[in-house]
């Protein structure tokens, strides 16, 4: 299927990259952390198409973002966090989730995210612990 990045990313094509995540997704995450608008749109796109499974959301602003408070969500013991990203070049975004998290003394299990330029040609790739 081919998508092109920000002509379709905010419109009806959204459903169809929560679903190739969701479906790249392992069984045993019940958390999703994300940074930025498009991060937040596919976790919140996940779990509205994840039926019957339980996940939940925290949302970490980028910098410049004005709202209310830094992040949204709440880490609750025994979690099993997936870091979920859109695209990544450089890794920034997914370090300082990183960071974040070690903080708080927790590690995220996995890094979903597609590798490259935005979409076209870019490959899903799914981090484990350990081997990131």
């Amino acid at each position: 299927m081919h998508y092109i990045y920000n002509a379709s990313f905010f419109k009806a094509d959204l459903k169809e990259f929560a679903k190739l995540y969701l479906e790249a997704l392992p069984a045993d995450v019940t958390c999703l952390l994300s940074r930025g608008s498009s991060g937040c749109s596919i976790c919140s796109a996940m779990i509205a198409l994840s039926d019957n499974r339980e996940l939940h959301h925290i949302y970490i602003k980028k910098d410049g973002e004005n709202s209310h408070s830094l992040f949204s969500g709440s880490l609750n013991d025994g979690e099993v966090i997936a870091i979920v990203d859109d695209f990544t070049d450089t890794g920034g975004t997914v370090n300082s989730l990183r960071a974040w998290l070690r903080d708080r003394g927790v590690e995220a299990k996995y890094i979903i995210l597609h590798h490259g330029s935005p979409f076209p040609g870019s490959e899903l790739v799914i981090l484990v612990e350990g081997r990131y």
